[in-house]
Protein backbone atom coordinates (compact mmCIF):
# COMPACT_ATOMS: atom_id res chain seq x y z
CA UNK A 1 0.00 0.00 0.00
CA UNK A 2 2.90 2.51 0.84
CA UNK A 3 5.39 1.49 -2.42
CA UNK A 4 8.02 0.65 0.16
CA UNK A 5 10.57 0.11 -2.93
CA UNK A 6 13.46 -1.86 -1.21
CA UNK A 7 11.22 -4.27 0.59
CA UNK A 8 10.77 -6.04 -3.53
CA UNK A 9 13.23 -8.91 -2.70
CA UNK A 10 11.08 -10.03 0.71
CA UNK A 11 8.29 -10.51 -2.06
CA UNK A 12 9.54 -11.83 -4.47
CA UNK A 13 10.77 -14.94 -1.85
CA UNK A 14 7.16 -14.62 -0.50
CA UNK A 15 6.63 -15.46 -4.29
CA UNK A 16 7.43 -19.47 -2.95
CA UNK A 17 5.60 -19.21 0.36
CA UNK A 18 3.65 -22.54 0.97
CA UNK A 19 -0.03 -20.20 1.49
CA UNK A 20 -1.67 -19.62 -1.97
CA UNK A 21 -3.20 -16.33 -0.62
CA UNK A 22 0.63 -15.04 0.28
CA UNK A 23 2.00 -15.63 -3.02
CA UNK A 24 -0.82 -13.54 -4.72
CA UNK A 25 -0.72 -11.08 -2.28
CA UNK A 26 3.38 -10.97 -3.29
CA UNK A 27 2.41 -11.35 -6.74
CA UNK A 28 -0.01 -7.89 -6.80
CA UNK A 29 2.28 -5.99 -4.05
CA UNK A 30 5.32 -6.14 -6.54
CA UNK A 31 2.93 -5.31 -9.21
CA UNK A 32 2.23 -2.10 -6.99
CA UNK A 33 6.15 -1.39 -6.67
CA UNK A 34 6.78 -2.15 -9.97
CA UNK A 35 10.49 -2.76 -9.17
CA UNK A 36 12.20 -4.37 -13.16
CA UNK A 37 14.53 -6.79 -11.55
CA UNK A 38 11.25 -8.36 -9.99
CA UNK A 39 10.19 -9.04 -13.29
CA UNK A 40 11.83 -11.89 -14.18
CA UNK A 41 10.82 -13.22 -11.05
CA UNK A 42 7.34 -13.27 -11.43
CA UNK A 43 7.43 -14.13 -15.31
CA UNK A 44 9.25 -17.04 -14.01
CA UNK A 45 5.62 -18.49 -12.64
CA UNK A 46 3.73 -17.68 -16.31
CA UNK A 47 4.45 -21.71 -17.18
CA UNK A 48 2.93 -23.11 -13.92
CA UNK A 49 0.68 -20.91 -14.76
CA UNK A 50 -0.67 -21.89 -17.92
CA UNK A 51 -0.25 -25.78 -17.13
CA UNK A 52 -1.02 -26.51 -13.84
CA UNK A 53 -4.42 -27.15 -12.68
CA UNK A 54 -3.39 -25.94 -8.95
CA UNK A 55 -0.89 -23.23 -10.25
CA UNK A 56 1.41 -21.18 -7.79
CA UNK A 57 -0.33 -17.94 -8.85
CA UNK A 58 -3.87 -18.14 -10.76
CA UNK A 59 -3.29 -16.62 -14.33
CA UNK A 60 -5.14 -13.88 -13.79
CA UNK A 61 -3.76 -12.53 -11.06
CA UNK A 62 -0.24 -12.87 -12.48
CA UNK A 63 -1.81 -11.32 -16.19
CA UNK A 64 -2.56 -8.20 -13.75
CA UNK A 65 0.65 -8.15 -11.99
CA UNK A 66 3.03 -8.44 -14.70
CA UNK A 67 0.61 -5.90 -16.89
CA UNK A 68 1.44 -3.41 -14.41
CA UNK A 69 5.11 -3.21 -15.26
CA UNK A 70 6.61 -0.71 -17.58
CA UNK A 71 6.50 -1.99 -21.06
CA UNK A 72 9.79 -1.54 -21.80
CA UNK A 73 10.08 -5.10 -19.81
CA UNK A 74 7.88 -7.09 -22.42
CA UNK A 75 10.74 -7.79 -24.42
CA UNK A 76 11.45 -10.23 -21.12
CA UNK A 77 8.95 -12.51 -22.49
CA UNK A 78 9.82 -13.50 -25.62
CA UNK A 79 11.71 -16.18 -25.19
CA UNK A 80 7.46 -17.79 -23.53
CA UNK A 81 6.48 -16.64 -26.98
CA UNK A 82 8.24 -18.56 -29.08
CA UNK A 83 7.64 -21.52 -26.62
CA UNK A 84 6.30 -24.93 -28.40
CA UNK A 85 3.97 -24.89 -25.77
CA UNK A 86 0.89 -23.52 -26.87
CA UNK A 87 -1.26 -22.38 -23.54
CA UNK A 88 2.02 -20.60 -22.48
CA UNK A 89 2.28 -18.64 -25.82
CA UNK A 90 -1.40 -17.67 -25.34
CA UNK A 91 -0.95 -17.09 -21.72
CA UNK A 92 1.98 -15.10 -22.55
CA UNK A 93 0.25 -13.15 -25.42
CA UNK A 94 -2.43 -12.19 -23.10
CA UNK A 95 0.06 -10.96 -20.56
CA UNK A 96 1.71 -8.66 -23.71
CA UNK A 97 -1.39 -7.06 -24.77
CA UNK A 98 -2.59 -6.30 -21.44
CA UNK A 99 0.74 -4.84 -21.21
CA UNK A 100 0.30 -2.77 -24.05
CA UNK A 101 -3.66 -2.10 -23.19
CA UNK A 102 -2.46 -0.76 -19.68
CA UNK A 103 0.23 1.71 -21.12
CA UNK A 104 -1.95 3.10 -23.68
CA UNK A 105 -4.22 3.70 -20.70
CA UNK A 106 -2.45 4.94 -18.53
CA UNK A 107 -1.16 7.72 -20.85
CA UNK A 108 -4.32 8.65 -22.13
CA UNK A 109 -4.94 9.70 -18.29
CA UNK A 110 -1.42 11.18 -17.96
CA UNK A 111 -2.02 13.11 -21.71
CA UNK A 112 1.50 11.81 -22.79
CA UNK A 113 2.74 9.76 -25.47
CA UNK A 114 2.24 5.99 -24.79
CA UNK A 115 5.44 4.34 -25.12
CA UNK A 116 6.42 1.59 -28.41
CA UNK A 117 6.60 -1.44 -27.96
CA UNK A 118 9.81 -3.57 -28.91
CA UNK A 119 10.56 -3.46 -32.55
CA UNK A 120 11.58 -7.27 -32.18
CA UNK A 121 8.42 -8.11 -30.64
CA UNK A 122 6.16 -6.54 -33.43
CA UNK A 123 8.19 -8.24 -35.77
CA UNK A 124 7.22 -11.68 -34.00
CA UNK A 125 3.18 -10.46 -33.64
CA UNK A 126 2.59 -9.36 -36.89
CA UNK A 127 4.41 -12.31 -38.76
CA UNK A 128 5.16 -15.89 -36.50
CA UNK A 129 2.21 -15.04 -33.70
CA UNK A 130 -0.28 -13.69 -36.08
CA UNK A 131 -0.55 -16.94 -38.44
CA UNK A 132 0.02 -19.19 -34.80
CA UNK A 133 -1.67 -22.78 -34.13
CA UNK A 134 -3.26 -21.34 -31.31
CA UNK A 135 -6.19 -19.59 -32.01
CA UNK A 136 -6.01 -17.18 -28.78
CA UNK A 137 -2.77 -16.11 -29.74
CA UNK A 138 -4.02 -15.05 -33.51
CA UNK A 139 -6.20 -13.36 -31.09
CA UNK A 140 -3.62 -11.28 -29.40
CA UNK A 141 -1.44 -11.01 -32.59
CA UNK A 142 -5.14 -9.18 -33.51
CA UNK A 143 -5.05 -6.58 -30.19
CA UNK A 144 -1.36 -6.09 -30.79
CA UNK A 145 -1.87 -5.11 -34.67
CA UNK A 146 -4.35 -2.45 -33.35
CA UNK A 147 -1.83 -0.28 -30.63
CA UNK A 148 1.40 -0.01 -33.17
CA UNK A 149 2.03 1.86 -35.74
CA UNK A 150 3.53 -0.20 -38.31
CA UNK A 151 2.49 -0.54 -42.28
CA UNK A 152 1.91 -4.33 -41.54
CA UNK A 153 -1.23 -3.54 -39.43
CA UNK A 154 -4.01 -3.37 -41.50
CA UNK A 155 -3.09 -6.20 -44.02
CA UNK A 156 -2.59 -8.24 -40.63
CA UNK A 157 -5.87 -7.08 -39.04
CA UNK A 158 -7.57 -8.07 -42.56
CA UNK A 159 -6.56 -11.22 -42.87
CA UNK A 160 -7.30 -11.91 -39.04
CA UNK A 161 -10.70 -10.75 -39.69
CA UNK A 162 -11.45 -13.84 -42.08
CA UNK A 163 -10.10 -16.29 -39.68
CA UNK A 164 -11.91 -19.56 -39.36
CA UNK A 165 -11.97 -19.05 -35.63
CA UNK A 166 -14.79 -16.71 -34.71
CA UNK A 167 -12.75 -15.40 -31.37
CA UNK A 168 -9.86 -14.67 -33.97
CA UNK A 169 -12.36 -12.28 -36.11
CA UNK A 170 -14.02 -10.86 -32.98
CA UNK A 171 -10.40 -9.38 -32.18
CA UNK A 172 -10.06 -8.28 -35.58
CA UNK A 173 -12.74 -6.66 -35.89
CA UNK A 174 -12.85 -4.73 -32.45
CA UNK A 175 -8.88 -3.71 -33.63
CA UNK A 176 -9.89 -2.74 -37.27
CA UNK A 177 -12.34 -0.03 -35.50
CA UNK A 178 -9.11 1.21 -33.49
CA UNK A 179 -7.16 1.79 -37.22
CA UNK A 180 -8.11 4.99 -38.75
CA UNK A 181 -7.66 4.17 -42.24
CA UNK A 182 -9.17 0.52 -42.07
CA UNK A 183 -12.26 -0.11 -45.31
CA UNK A 184 -15.58 0.50 -43.88
CA UNK A 185 -16.30 -1.98 -46.67
CA UNK A 186 -14.45 -4.41 -45.03
CA UNK A 187 -16.07 -4.34 -41.71
CA UNK A 188 -19.27 -4.10 -43.17
CA UNK A 189 -18.72 -7.64 -44.87
CA UNK A 190 -18.73 -9.06 -41.14
CA UNK A 191 -22.12 -7.82 -40.54
CA UNK A 192 -23.51 -11.23 -41.70
CA UNK A 193 -20.97 -13.57 -39.71
CA UNK A 194 -22.24 -16.29 -38.57
CA UNK A 195 -21.20 -15.76 -35.51
CA UNK A 196 -23.00 -13.48 -33.58
CA UNK A 197 -20.58 -11.78 -31.76
CA UNK A 198 -18.91 -11.21 -34.48
CA UNK A 199 -22.04 -9.43 -36.08
CA UNK A 200 -22.44 -7.29 -32.76
CA UNK A 201 -19.04 -5.83 -33.05
CA UNK A 202 -18.82 -4.39 -36.70
CA UNK A 203 -22.09 -2.78 -35.77
CA UNK A 204 -20.30 -1.46 -32.97
CA UNK A 205 -17.49 -0.57 -34.91
CA UNK A 206 -19.15 1.27 -37.49
CA UNK A 207 -21.96 2.94 -35.30
CA UNK A 208 -18.72 4.64 -33.48
CA UNK A 209 -17.46 5.72 -37.68
CA UNK A 210 -19.95 8.57 -37.83
CA UNK A 211 -22.22 9.66 -40.78
CA UNK A 212 -20.61 6.95 -42.83
CA UNK A 213 -20.71 3.82 -40.69
CA UNK A 214 -24.01 4.87 -39.62
CA UNK A 215 -25.16 4.67 -43.32
CA UNK A 216 -23.94 1.77 -43.90
CA UNK A 217 -25.52 0.11 -41.10
CA UNK A 218 -29.04 1.29 -42.48
CA UNK A 219 -28.10 0.44 -45.91
CA UNK A 220 -27.81 -2.86 -44.79
CA UNK A 221 -30.83 -3.11 -42.55
CA UNK A 222 -32.88 -2.53 -45.49
CA UNK A 223 -31.48 -4.90 -47.51
CA UNK A 224 -30.37 -7.69 -45.26
CA UNK A 225 -32.80 -10.96 -45.00
CA UNK A 226 -31.30 -11.88 -41.86
CA UNK A 227 -33.74 -11.10 -39.15
CA UNK A 228 -30.82 -11.40 -36.25
CA UNK A 229 -28.50 -8.92 -37.81
CA UNK A 230 -31.40 -6.32 -38.35
CA UNK A 231 -32.01 -6.32 -34.85
CA UNK A 232 -28.26 -6.04 -33.81
CA UNK A 233 -28.31 -2.87 -35.97
CA UNK A 234 -31.84 -1.86 -34.66
CA UNK A 235 -30.79 -2.03 -31.00
CA UNK A 236 -27.19 -0.71 -31.41
CA UNK A 237 -28.34 2.87 -33.12
CA UNK A 238 -31.28 2.61 -30.75
CA UNK A 239 -28.11 2.87 -28.11
CA UNK A 240 -26.64 5.98 -29.96
CA UNK A 241 -29.63 8.00 -29.52
CA UNK A 242 -30.29 8.56 -33.42
CA UNK A 243 -33.70 7.05 -33.91
CA UNK A 244 -34.81 10.40 -32.48
CA UNK A 245 -32.96 11.89 -35.25
CA UNK A 246 -34.43 9.51 -37.93
CA UNK A 247 -38.26 10.27 -36.44
CA UNK A 248 -37.82 14.31 -36.54
CA UNK A 249 -36.30 13.94 -39.85
CA UNK A 250 -39.47 11.43 -41.28
CA UNK A 251 -41.48 12.88 -43.96
CA UNK A 252 -38.51 15.39 -45.10
CA UNK A 253 -36.74 15.82 -48.31
CA UNK A 254 -33.99 13.26 -48.93
CA UNK A 255 -34.85 11.51 -46.04
CA UNK A 256 -36.16 8.33 -47.50
CA UNK A 257 -33.99 5.68 -45.77
CA UNK A 258 -34.79 6.78 -42.28
CA UNK A 259 -38.64 6.57 -42.99
CA UNK A 260 -37.86 2.60 -44.18
CA UNK A 261 -35.68 2.02 -41.51
CA UNK A 262 -38.21 3.26 -39.03
CA UNK A 263 -41.05 0.99 -40.91
CA UNK A 264 -38.89 -1.90 -40.38
CA UNK A 265 -37.80 -1.55 -37.12
CA UNK A 266 -41.64 -1.71 -36.47
CA UNK A 267 -41.68 -4.62 -38.51
CA UNK A 268 -39.10 -6.68 -36.65
CA UNK A 269 -41.18 -5.48 -33.21
CA UNK A 270 -38.78 -3.35 -32.50
CA UNK A 271 -41.56 0.22 -32.14
CA UNK A 272 -40.64 0.52 -28.35
CA UNK A 273 -37.33 2.56 -29.56
CA UNK A 274 -39.31 4.66 -32.21
CA UNK A 275 -41.90 5.31 -28.84
CA UNK A 276 -39.63 6.09 -26.72
CA UNK A 277 -37.90 8.95 -28.81
CA UNK A 278 -41.34 10.08 -29.94
CA UNK A 279 -42.02 10.27 -26.25
CA UNK A 280 -39.23 12.28 -25.06
CA UNK A 281 -39.25 15.18 -26.67
CA UNK A 282 -40.07 14.41 -30.76
CA UNK A 283 -41.79 18.11 -31.97
CA UNK A 284 -45.62 17.90 -32.51
CA UNK A 285 -45.39 18.26 -35.87
CA UNK A 286 -43.14 15.54 -36.67
CA UNK A 287 -44.99 13.04 -34.45
CA UNK A 288 -48.24 14.64 -36.48
CA UNK A 289 -46.04 13.48 -39.60
CA UNK A 290 -45.24 10.01 -38.54
CA UNK A 291 -48.32 9.32 -37.24
CA UNK A 292 -49.89 10.05 -40.76
CA UNK A 293 -47.76 8.50 -43.05
CA UNK A 294 -47.81 5.30 -41.15
CA UNK A 295 -51.37 5.09 -40.86
CA UNK A 296 -51.24 5.00 -44.64
CA UNK A 297 -49.36 2.47 -44.80
CA UNK A 298 -50.69 -1.46 -46.25
CA UNK A 299 -48.50 -3.42 -43.58
CA UNK A 300 -51.13 -4.38 -40.66
CA UNK A 301 -48.19 -3.67 -38.03
CA UNK A 302 -47.18 -0.50 -39.41
CA UNK A 303 -50.86 0.60 -39.40
CA UNK A 304 -51.25 -0.90 -35.80
CA UNK A 305 -48.57 0.71 -34.39
CA UNK A 306 -49.71 4.56 -36.14
CA UNK A 307 -52.87 3.88 -34.15
CA UNK A 308 -51.29 3.08 -30.72
CA UNK A 309 -49.00 5.74 -31.38
CA UNK A 310 -51.84 8.32 -31.84
CA UNK A 311 -53.40 6.93 -28.56
CA UNK A 312 -50.38 7.19 -26.59
CA UNK A 313 -49.95 10.78 -27.98
CA UNK A 314 -53.66 11.67 -26.81
CA UNK A 315 -53.63 10.07 -23.64
CA UNK A 316 -50.00 11.12 -22.33
CA UNK A 317 -51.04 14.07 -20.56
CA UNK A 318 -53.28 11.64 -18.01
CA UNK A 319 -50.36 9.36 -17.95
CA UNK A 320 -46.86 8.88 -18.65
CA UNK A 321 -46.55 4.84 -18.35
CA UNK A 322 -48.23 4.16 -21.98
CA UNK A 323 -46.13 1.59 -23.99
CA UNK A 324 -46.44 -0.52 -27.07
CA UNK A 325 -45.96 -4.00 -27.01
CA UNK A 326 -44.32 -4.21 -30.51
CA UNK A 327 -43.95 -7.58 -30.42
CA UNK A 328 -47.55 -8.27 -30.64
CA UNK A 329 -47.91 -5.72 -33.37
CA UNK A 330 -45.21 -7.52 -35.33
CA UNK A 331 -47.25 -10.83 -35.25
CA UNK A 332 -50.18 -8.82 -36.85
CA UNK A 333 -47.91 -8.28 -39.95
CA UNK A 334 -48.46 -10.58 -42.75
CA UNK A 335 -45.47 -13.55 -42.98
Amino acid sequence: MIRHRPSWPRLVAALSDPHISVRSVAARSLAAISEPESFCQLAKRLRSAALELVPEISPWILKMALASFPLAEATKLREFLEDPCRPLRSLTAEVVAAMVEHEAAVCAREHRRASCLDPGLIELFLTRLASDHDPEVRARAADIAARVEDTRSLPVLNALANDPEWVVRLHAIRALGRQRLSSLQEISRHLTDRNWRVREAAVQVLSARGPAGIQRLVDHFLTAEDRYSKEQIAEQIGKTGLIRSFVEGFGSPGHESERRFIEGMIRIGKGDAILAAVGNGTRRRRSSILRQALASSPDLAIRAFAEQLAAGHENRGASENWSLDASKLAARSPV
